[in-house]
């Protein structure tokens, strides 16, 4: 099973970046290799928000679409992504935001997956760590984008 880890500072307040990551109806607006994404159900349970989601993902030649359920909790701020369906044997994500005291916030990115096949896995694990890193400076540039320069 492929972990990765990214703890990045930026200069946005950790609701700003909460608010970025939980708006999945735009990632395909600015996350690479993110072609499609449509949310199949949405509700609230005792405060937590939940939906679950399809997003097609096109990398060279390899076009694939994963269900997830995402759970967007405020108190603290905190979003886990859980795998349902396609590709994968195992995905699961946490993203942490934290107020820093002196401005900005601070982010812990976690991801671990398997893919189902094993061509998939060593093609993707070529790659991996520099795509999540690319990834998670996809939503500081978004955040830049959005909100100006902090």
């Amino acid at each position: 099973m492929k972990k990765h880890r990214e703890k990045k500072t930026v200069r946005y307040s950790a609701e700003q970046m909460f608010d970025l990551v939980t708006d999945i109806e735009k990632y395909p607006e600015f996350i690479p290799w993110c072609e499609n994404l449509h949310i199949t159900k949405r509700w609230e349970e005792d405060g937590v928000a939940y939906m679950e989601a399809a997003m097609t993902v096109s990398f060279k030649v390899h076009r694939e679409t994963v269900h997830t359920r995402v759970t967007m909790k405020r108190d603290p701020l905190e979003v886990v992504v859980d795998y349902l369906d396609g590709p994968f044997r195992h995905l699961h994500n946490v993203w942490k935001f934290e107020d820093r005291e002196r401005g900005g916030s601070f982010i812990d990115f976690y991801i671990e997956f398997e893919f189902r096949s094993r061509v998939l896995q060593s093609a993707m694990s070529v790659v991996f760590s520099e795509a999540v890193r690319r990834m998670v400076s996809a939503f500081d540039m978004r955040a830049y984008r959005i909100y100006g320069r902090g």
